[in-house]
């Protein structure tokens, strides 16, 4: 079995050309010439006036606004949430002392007293 030659494969898979620039490679700006003529753009354009009078004063002192009063019905919510996390909180914690005091006694009895041969 022969290999074909390149030339007998199908443009498919060849990548696109890209389209040659229209104007001849010497009529093109060069990267200096660019920037001149965008600093040349830049200085062109106007430059914004500077306001006249200073702005007054705002004839109120800003101070600390007042905390939003919180709504009767979200307050109660809130205050039903927080007695089911402290519930939690405490069963958890409940949960978590008499793991380790089971836990100590165990120790206690294998390991000091040598109830349980190991």
């Amino acid at each position: 079995m022969s290999k074909r030659p390149r030339a007998a494969r199908s443009n498919k898979r060849s990548r696109p050309q890209s389209a040659p620039s229209s104007r001849p490679a010497a009529s093109r700006p060069t990267a200096s010439a660019e920037s001149a003529i965008a600093l040349a753009t830049i200085e062109a354009e106007p430059q914004p006036q500077a306001p006249a009078a200073p702005r007054s004063a705002p004839t109120r002192p800003q101070s600390r606004p007042t905390p939003a009063r919180p709504s009767g019905l979200l307050t109660r919510k809130a205050s039903e949430e927080y007695v089911y996390v402290a519930r939690d909180l405490r069963r958890i914690g409940a949960f978590a002392g008499s793991v380790a005091v089971f836990l100590g006694l165990v120790w206690v009895l294998v390991d000091l007293l040598h109830v349980v041969a190991v």
